[in-house]
């Protein structure tokens, strides 16, 4: 596991390096650089850049202090904006390529250095984007809902990822937004935390703290398993959450059945678990961090799923990739079969703090 764990590291590092040597090239390039020392600490900096995520993401994984919070923040931010630089070299060096016999060395250069401009203008707008959290509002159709809660509503929140970046400023800003939506019952879908160090303790307090009807209950994601330990589970259970780990609990004639994320990802599992935990005479909502094994939760007799995880890629265009791997429930509300299936782009982000072309969002859903 540690063999495969650094592998995943080299090619990552790999990838940083090629694309910051593309944006080496566009820079040097496009703003015609010839001066030897110049271009020396270009290199330098840029290889330092290049570097620095790997070695924010090791050191933030155990220590947090101020030092870290600013290296992990600035790291992960600098990566967001490499991602639509990068984007700006290719086409600018594509441009240079294809065009290069045809328009002039002047025209040319000005295309690249309005391609920079918006790259770096997108990148901006990403960063500020990923802090406008929106209020995303849903009715899915349940089949034999009672009446009692016809009308009630439940509020779902996934993909927090409080560590380095986020931290007990975020989590109230979330905890308020969603106490001034009245809750009847609220659900925390996984990921509630990064896995990495923060001030964690202090971050869930805000969110322990929301008044509702029926309480507030907690699924596990993959950030929350990222080791074999418990750690962040006990975090949430010493706050006064309740979690459900392939559990279930019946309110007022509904039953929500809360499942494990590693357990929830392997079908033969999660096949047993919900053949004990589903009760067929009442209405079932599976709180299930990722929008997989639908077939399974359907066939079990679950009416309606909750998901998160996907962040809907954060970012374009890795958008089209979550659309492959999850099809249509990468995001939105939708059926499977008879089963209503909706899946969240989170609050919060992983990696880079950008949204381009996603929203960050608290889902509130009336019955």
């Amino acid at each position: 596991m540690r063999y495969l764990f650094v592998i995943i590291l080299l090619v990552i590092q790999l990838i940083l390096f090629g694309a910051h040597y593309v944006l080496y090239k566009g820079i040097i390039d496009i703003f015609s650089i010839k001066n030897v020392a110049l271009l020396l600490w270009l290199k330098i900096i840029l290889g330092v850049f290049s570097i620095s995520f790997i070695i924010a993401s090791l050191f933030g994984s155990r220590i947090y202090n101020v030092f870290t919070k600013i290296f992990y923040t600035s790291a992960a931010t600098w990566l967001g904006l490499l991602l639509y630089l990068f984007i700006a070299s290719v086409l600018f060096l594509l441009i240079k390529a294809g065009l290069g016999n045809i328009l002039s060395s002047q025209l040319i250069q000005i295309c690249g250095i309005l391609l920079f401009l918006v790259g770096a203008g997108i990148g901006i707008y990403g960063i500020y984007h990923a802090r406008d959290i929106q209020i995303t509002e849903i009715n899915p159709v349940i089949k034999n809902f009672p009446e009692g809660w016809k009308g009630k509503t439940a509020i779902w929140v996934s993909d927090i990822h409080i560590g380095q970046i986020y931290s007990s400023t975020f989590s109230r800003r979330i905890a308020e937004t969603i106490q001034s939506l009245h809750p009847d019952i609220i659900f925390l879908g996984g990921d509630v935390f990064d896995g990495t160090a923060g001030d964690l303790e202090k971050s869930i307090i805000p969110l322990a703290n929301i008044k509702s009807t029926h309480g507030t209950y907690f699924i596990s994601g993959n950030h929350e398993e990222f080791s074999d330990d418990n750690s962040f589970i006990d975090l949430i259970e010493k706050s006064g959450i309740k979690v459900l780990k392939n559990e279930s609990i019946s309110i007022n004639g509904i039953h929500v059945i809360g499942v494990d994320y590693r357990d929830s990802e392997n079908k033969e599992i999660l096949k047993e678990t919900l053949k004990k935990l589903v009760q067929p005479e009442v209405p079932n909502i599976l709180l299930k961090h990722s929008p997989t094994n639908l077939e399974v939760a359907e066939n079990a007799g679950v009416s309606f799923q909750i998901s998160g995880h996907t962040h809907r890629a954060q970012v374009f265009p890795f958008t089209y990739i979550t659309r492959m791997v999850y099809g249509v429930f990468e995001y939105g509300l939708h059926t499977y079969n008879d089963m209503s299936v909706y899946t969240s782009s989170g609050v919060g982000t992983w990696g880079p703090p950008l949204r381009v072309g996603t929203n960050s969002e608290i889902v509130k859903i009336t019955f």
